[in-house]
């Protein structure tokens, strides 16, 4: 399962532009999703991670279940982090994201935090980089319906 996924997150990191830039938690929810297809027995969650002052109202919304935005979202399996660069060691994750704090998001809640563009980068062009995503990581079309593309 870990192989496929490594291929497909290669395909994400090769053909989708500025993902990590308006685009994480739409590519963790992708992860989540492709992995529960494969398995669903895997325990998969996306994590959003939150690391400076600037966004601590997006930190106190988000852990009150207000939809937010973060400083990056990845998907964990198995307590294991992913975003599009592949699998995240906690070294990477604290070099790049110093003194974040994760939290975990259901599923119901991160939709509801994508589907409001206005907080995210809008570098992440949703209108020709979420069909791609959707496309690599094979998944329905009832799903990237869930996904607003302005």
């Amino acid at each position: 399962m870990y192989r496929k996924l490594n291929k497909k997150l290669k395909l994400l990191e090769e053909y989708v532009h500025y993902p990590n830039e308006g685009g994480c938690a739409i590519v963790a929810y992708a992860i989540t999703e492709y992995i529960k297809q494969i398995d669903p027995t895997i325990h998969t969650e996306i994590v959003y991670l939150f690391c400076d002052h600037a966004t601590h109202n997006s930190y106190e919304n988000i852990v009150n279940g207000i939809p937010d935005s973060c400083s990056h979202a990845v998907a964990s399996i198995n307590g294991e982090y992913y975003d599009t660069l592949g699998k995240c060691s906690i070294d990477y994750l604290n070099k790049n994201y110093p003194n974040a704090k994760k939290v975990p998001t259901n599923t119901k809640l991160v939709l509801k935090s994508i589907n409001k563009p206005y907080i995210w980068n809008n570098r992440f062009n949703r209108h020709s980089e979420v069909p791609k995503i959707f496309e690599i990581m094979e998944l329905p079309e009832k799903d990237i319906c869930k996904i607003e593309i302005f």
